[in-house]
């Protein structure tokens, strides 16, 4: 990978994978293994703008279940 990012090889063709997935469980066969097609979410990311007359505001938190939201960033600019 870190050849392909400081472009020293070029991308190789792969043959085509066949995957079979179970509908009931979402679980995905195929020559290279198994996994899982969805996975329970542990946290969210939550953005919200508010715009007025003279002033925007943006804040993001972060929830992960079962716990209380922390805010990861916040910004507001004046429009003067």
């Amino acid at each position: 990978m870190k050849e392909l990012e400081e472009c020293v090889v070029k991308p190789v063709a792969r043959d085509a994978v066949t995957v079979t997935v179970n509908n009931r469980d979402l679980l995905a066969e195929s020559s290279n293994g198994k996994f899982s097609m969805c996975l329970k979410p542990n946290s969210q990311r939550h953005t919200g703008l508010d715009q007025r007359h003279h002033n925007f505001a943006m804040v993001a938190t972060d929830r992960e279940i079962g716990n209380s939201p922390v805010v990861v960033a916040a910004e507001s600019s004046s429009g003067g």
